[in-house]
């Protein structure tokens, strides 16, 4: 069987045999996948070094009966995850990537999505902002799009000026008559036009986004909210 070359972020990884390792991986066109490193943790292995958690790599894939087999691996891009906060960010963005992408099913979108965070993660010093738009914007790709013109429970239209509330379980913005005292969360103007942007994709005003230090916190605060009733627990990088 011929041979498989893709562009891959490696999400996971986990010894196997005396010099082998077992890798998640989510590609740019088969989606994620399992695949075996043969001889990668021997230190004469040429691949080792290419096999980091968050790498981006040029894969040489052999197609197995149970996982691909890595014939060959190249690193494409690497991104400096050099303090605690950087690290941090990047191994929230990997669980979170691994979590929510299924096996086996492609995506462009959200591939390019996952190599976003990965940059995001690594700027999470200097733009604190970038790693929670490019998380919403995920679970926007995902079929988890808030609705965000109209109370979800009245219908009425929550015009500028009138205090809103974002309902994760209900899925999108409701109005104060409406909102769950134990479930709701506040969302000023701003953060409802930031969340309009992710929705719309434009990248080219959010990536020169700048914001306070209380937008920030609020934005981080929805994040969070919709990413535990996604997934329904905190994860493991959470902890």
């Amino acid at each position: 069987m011929q041979n498989i070359v893709t562009d891959g972020i490696i999400l996971k990884r986990k010894n196997y045999a005396e010099a082998d390792r077992i890798l998640d991986i989510y590609t740019n066109n088969l989606g994620k996948i399992s695949a075996i490193a043969k001889g990668s943790r021997k230190l004469t292995s040429k691949k080792s070094g290419h096999l980091e958690l968050g790498n981006v790599v040029q894969f040489d894939l052999i197609p197995g009966k149970n996982m691909f087999i890595i014939a060959g691996a190249k690193i494409k891009d690497r991104h400096q995850f050099i303090d605690l906060k950087q690290m941090k960010a990047l191994f929230l963005w990997l669980e979170i990537v691994d979590t929510l992408i299924h096996h086996n099913e492609p995506c462009n979108q959200t591939f390019d999505l996952a190599c976003k965070g990965l940059i995001a993660a690594s700027q999470i010093n200097d733009r604190p902002m970038q790693s929670a738009l490019v998380e919403l914007k995920l679970y926007d790709l995902l079929g988890y799009r808030m609705n965000l013109n109209e109370c979800l429970i009245g219908g009425e239209s929550l015009v500028e000026g009138r205090q809103c509330f974002l309902s994760m379980h209900k899925g999108g913005l409701v109005c104060e008559l409406h909102k769950d005292e134990d479930a709701s969360i506040k969302a000023s103007v701003n953060i409802i036009k930031i969340l309009r942007l992710v929705h719309f994709g434009n990248w080219d005003i959010l990536d020169r986004l700048h914001a306070c230090a209380d937008v920030i916190n609020e934005l981080r605060e929805i994040v969070e909210g919709q990413r535990h009733y996604i997934v329904g627990k905190k994860l493991k990088s959470e902890m």
